[in-house]
């Protein structure tokens, strides 16, 4: 590896931002390592900052997130289930009914106590009878016999079961004008609403193309009484048709891919974003995981790497990126027999530079010479609401948070706005508590020691912040025969000590599990 240059992927892991002394433009990088500056904090000063925990805390929670995703789809099928979060050292299932208490005692059984049945945030209605997600004319009021005085009876209302399903109800009944996410939150579904924006990644003095979509978003924004297009109707209208489902006015989504300067990486295309996760392409060969809108549709074909805010050399060359639906295509996809066309944002970094070794770690740096601790990924886990999150990136280093909302949202393409119909969908998750700003797009969010999702998007000019990224499961069920590469403890040789092989030959050995736990028990290892 060449002086002064580390790459560790896993975790988007090119240095942050904000250094102490403005870097000697003509100097190259130092062989002798200066101290390590890291700037703002490390994780486990970002972990107590933002989360109130301890490291330990945290991985703990991390594992806690995962028993919750593996119980999610026993629990989902049970009458009464209304929904799951993680809070501190619990798995709250949010539900009623005895089949659904009797499931909790049986996991608290399986797997060591920690799930507890809590009521609903909203009261659960009794399951409906299957019909198409779309609207459905309800009959008109039936006078009262005697002769007495009709009522108006407010037609019963439905409850949604699935963001798929009120996804495509709402594009089939109201469009796609202002909508940003569909998301389960807090034992509801909430409808988002707010403007959309471009998802272009500027060059260098780009603040007025910035200027300019931040004004057409707003005006693209619906608010929830806003008169509906010709044919459909207004979202105040379609929530008011569900007992389980809100409204929420928000900011417009910012894409986090172009603010220039820094550290990271950044495109033939001048965008500048983070790396994410490390993995393996189908042939074993590394790769580095990151957000396909920094491709610009797959338009930039290389990346270079960022130090201290100047190209150092070659990182890549993307052999795969999707910010949206298949091949890049909009939410209203004409080919698609759904008009709810939901996919992620991807992108794959591949024929990585030969010193280089990506790592399955997460870590920012100040110095990319003397890195700080990093985080071993272990493997993968689903988010779930409530689940403690930290996100690494270039431009905001390490912060921390708990995940708010899980969901589909929706983001603006490189040709929006001058493309209406030019919006992306993907699933995903938000926090409210995480920071981020323009060049985090790709960075890994972790829970404990297990990936969860690569950056994506953040709060346009609103007064909540909130940060988006697309989760990694979903991201990865498009990259076929991809593996994401996790940390393992040093083999230990089964062979007698002082055995000599000939080249070629096979050695075998045991790995230890723990803290690799999310490889399971008896797996095949192959060291290189």
């Amino acid at each position: 590896m060449l002086a002064g240059i580390v790459l560790v992927t896993a975790g988007g892991g090119i240095p942050a931002t904000a250094f102490a002394e403005t870097p000697d433009v003509s100097a190259a990088p130092s062989v002798t390592p200066s101290a390590p500056g890291l700037p703002g904090d490390g994780l486990p000063e970002a972990v107590l900052r933002d989360l109130g925990m301890t490291l330990a805390e945290f991985n703990a929670a991390g594992e806690l997130g995962r028993r919750a995703v593996q119980a999610l789809d026993s629990l989902r099928v049970i009458p009464g289930y209304a929904g799951i979060s993680v809070g501190r050292a619990k798995i709250q299932v949010q539900g009623t009914g005895p089949a659904l208490q009797a499931r909790v005692e049986e996991l608290n059984k399986s797997g060591g106590a920690g799930f507890v049945l809590v009521p609903p945030a909203v009261p659960t209605a009794p399951t409906p009878a299957p019909q198409s997600p779309s609207s459905v004319p309800q009959p008109a009021p039936v006078p009262q016999p005697g002769g007495a005085a009709t009522v108006d009876r407010l037609p019963a209302r439905q409850t949604a079961v699935s963001t798929d399903q009120l996804f495509q109800a709402y594009l089939r009944d109201v469009g796609t004008t202002g909508l940003q996410a569909v998301v389960s939150e807090a034992g509801k579904f909430v409808i988002r609403t707010g403007g959309v924006a471009a998802a272009q990644s500027a060059p260098d003095g780009g603040a007025t193309a910035t200027a300019t979509a931040t004004a057409t978003a707003t005006t693209a924004s619906a608010p929830a009484g806003a008169a509906a297009s010709p044919g459909k109707i207004s979202p105040s209208e379609f929530v008011s048709r569900y007992a389980n489902v809100v409204l929420d006015g928000a900011a417009p989504l910012k894409p986090e891919a172009d603010v220039p300067g820094g550290v990271g990486y950044q495109t033939d295309r001048q965008a500048i974003c983070s790396t994410g996760f490390s993995a393996f392409d189908p042939a074993g060969l590394p790769t580095v995981l990151t957000a396909g809108h920094c491709t610009d549709d797959s338009v930039a074909k290389t990346a270079d790497l960022l130090f201290q805010g100047l190209p150092d050399g070659r990182l890549g060359a993307f052999e795969f990126g999707q910010f949206g639906g298949p091949g890049n295509t909009t939410v209203l996809n004409p080919n698609s027999p759904q008009p709810g066309n939901v996919g992620t944002d991807i992108a794959v970094l591949g024929n990585i530079r030969q010193d280089l070794n990506p790592l399955p770690a997460a870590s920012t740096y100040g110095d990319p010479s003397q890195p700080g601790p990093d985080v071993k990924i272990i493997g993968a886990a689903a988010p779930v609401i409530g689940m403690p999150v930290c996100r690494s990136g270039w431009r905001t280093g390490w912060s921390c948070g708990h995940i708010s909302a899980v969901g589909i949202f929706l983001v603006g393409g490189h040709t929006y706005p001058t493309d209406p119909n030019d919006i992306r969908a993907f699933n995903g998750f938000l926090s409210y508590d995480v920071q981020s700003n323009g060049g985090d797009s790709g960075g890994p969010w972790i829970s404990g020691n297990f990936a969860v999702g690569t950056h994506s998007a953040g709060e346009w000019g609103g007064t909540q912040n909130f940060a988006v990224a697309a989760t990694l499961q979903d991201s990865l069920k498009v990259l076929p025969g991809y593996q994401l590469e996790l940390f393992l403890n040093k083999p230990v040789l089964m062979a007698p000590a002082g055995n000599t092989f000939k080249a070629g030959t096979s050695i075998t050995g045991r790995v230890p599990a723990a803290p690799a736990s999310a490889v399971a028990r008896g797996s095949q290892v192959r060291i290189t």
